[in-house]
């Protein structure tokens, strides 16, 4: 049996402001650059727990994991072109020129498969079990595992991430003890942390550095790193609880995202978030490749971007036989204030019907405090009693738009036929027309109204404060049978 070179101290309870690690450092945002600037590109994919992956950058479209279990770890090749997928049940599979080593699809697992590790010259990999059990296939080599050195932590915490060497490993546990087999020791939290004291947030992942050393993920992105892996950055601090899985870039830094599939990528001098859209229940994500453009100054005050949009913006105009909703209209949305303009009551939406005709609204943000991502969408209300909505409603609402930073003049966004949106029971269009209509902005990550009161549980609870969205000033018109 190999030696062990810590004492895992499971009965030690710890507790730790994730923040004290992140002081004396300072971020900037990637924006997009000045004609004469290198924007930084971040590709790779990202994993749902139903086995579909998200690619964005450029990379490529390798495919889908199908098969039984939920889909829990991706790691990917050195090129970019090929990765590997493990399901709980212990399956793996192999996408790309990557190549497939075998599985525990034919075992009866007794803890679920929780992370695969990927040998540095990719000719095998190993599953890690959520107590900490390790199993080898390829070139990579059974060293040891924590049931037979551990029983107590194989009990008591879960294994998260396990980091393949090519001469051993590293065990992982959601407490921040590490189990190092046949590779260096560097450290762990529950030995870094004074007597009494716990982590806010569980370890959810890690990532490997060079010369041994390495670096774990809380669920609230705190970074731990030890073994001199260069700390570029963390989320922690922030009260977020969705992280749920972090990754290399190979270039030392690393990225870590969301459950919802936002991505948060640590450069040495850079920074940059990613929302990915379609992410449902994001597990993992991977980074393909890294391109590092030039650097932007540092800033208190996020310079002015063109933001993505969900749908792609159309710079025509209104048709001459439009139907205006709402004209221009300026306001400041806030915790408190919904952008709610005065729309012209066009009575009987469905005779004439002007709900089968392309809905276009014309958006200007002209003040956005930071980067984070935002999702806008018009919906309609019609009250059952004419009054409040207390005495029920029929409910309507565009397709969203996602922005990330101030816009840079008015675009149009084709928001499609409105009898096309969705609508509460079926019941859209109507035979009148609405008594309420808003200008819906939604937290990107969370899908919650950026509001602290009025909305109920439909209100943002965080992670982070609602100071960091709002207030945003919007100039907007929707016009109706383009």
């Amino acid at each position: 049996m190999p030696a062990i070179t810590n004492a895992h101290p499971t009965s030690r309870p710890m507790r730790v402001l994730l923040a004290c690690l992140l002081l004396g450092l300072g971020f900037v945002m990637i924006a997009q650059p000045a004609s004469a600037a290198r924007q930084t590109e971040v590709s790779g994919w990202v994993l749902d727990s139903d086995g579909t992956v998200t690619r964005f950058g450029s990379a490529p479209d390798l495919g889908n994991s199908t098969g039984s279990g939920t889909a829990v770890s991706m790691v990917t090749n050195a090129a970019g072109t090929g990765y590997w997928v493990l399901r709980s049940t212990g399956q793996v599979t192999n996408h790309g020129t990557a190549r497939h080593f075998g599985d525990l699809s034919t075992i009866a697992l007794f803890r679920p498969a929780v992370s695969l590790s990927l040998l540095p010259n990719e000719d095998g990999y190993i599953i890690l079990g959520a107590d900490g059990g390790v199993f080898a296939f390829g070139a990579a080599r059974f060293q040891g595992s924590v049931p037979e050195v551990s029983p107590l932590a194989a009990r008591t915490t879960t294994a998260v991430a396990i980091e393949l060497e090519s001469t051993g490993y590293r065990v992982i546990h959601d407490d921040g003890g590490v189990f190092a087999f046949d590779v260096p020791f560097r450290g762990s939290i529950p030995g870094a942390l004074p007597p009494g004291t716990r982590l806010d947030q569980p370890i959810v992942d890690s990532v490997p550095g060079p010369n041994n050393s390495y670096a774990m993920v809380a669920a609230d992105g705190g970074v731990f790193a030890f073994g001199g892996l260069s700390f570029s950055g963390s989320l922690g601090g922030s009260g977020r609880t969705d992280i749920v899985g972090a990754t290399t870039d190979g270039l030392g830094g690393y990225a870590m995202v969301t459950k919802r599939g936002t991505i948060t990528w640590f450069g040495s001098t850079q920074r940059a978030e990613l929302a990915i859209g379609g992410v449902a229940d994001a597990a993992d994500v991977a980074i393909s490749e890294v391109v590092v453009g030039d650097p932007i100054p540092t800033t208190t005050t996020p310079p002015t971007t063109t933001p993505p949009t969900t749908t792609p913006p159309t710079t025509s105009p209104p048709s001459s036989g439009a139907v205006t909703i709402w004209g221009t209209h300026t306001a400041m949305a806030t915790a408190s204030a919904y952008f709610q303009p005065n729309f012209n009551d066009q009575g009987n939406w469905l005779s004439p019907n002007i709900t089968t005709g392309d809905a276009l609204l014309r958006l200007n943000i002209s003040t956005k405090p930071s980067s984070l991502a935002v999702d806008i969408q018009v919906c309609g209300w019609q009250l059952i009693n004419g009054t409040n909505f207390s005495g029920g409603f029929k409910e309507t609402c565009s397709p969203k738009t996602r922005f990330t930073d101030e816009t840079d003049g008015t675009i149009t966004i084709n928001l499609g036929p409105p009898a096309d949106w969705w609508k509460k029971n079926g019941e859209f269009p109507w035979n009148k027309g609405p008594d309420v209509m808003r200008l819906m902005i939604k937290d990107a990550a969370s899908q919650k109204l950026l509001m602290s009161s009025t909305c109920g549980s439909a209100c943002f609870s965080g992670p982070g404060p609602i100071s960091d969205h709002l207030p945003i000033t919007l100039t907007a018109s929707l016009t109706f049978n383009n």
